[in-house]
C-alpha cells in the first residue's frame, strides 16, 4: 500500500497540477 501511495504523492510534489493527471480523485 505504501508503494502506490508514496508514488502518487512523489507525482504530486513533483508537479501539483499532476493532481488532475494522477490518479487520485
Amino acid at each position: 500500500p505504501d508503494r502506490p501511495m508514496a508514488a502518487g504523492i512523489f507525482v504530486f510534489k513533483k508537479r501539483p497540477d499532476a493532481e488532475e493527471t494522477s490518479d487520485n480523485p
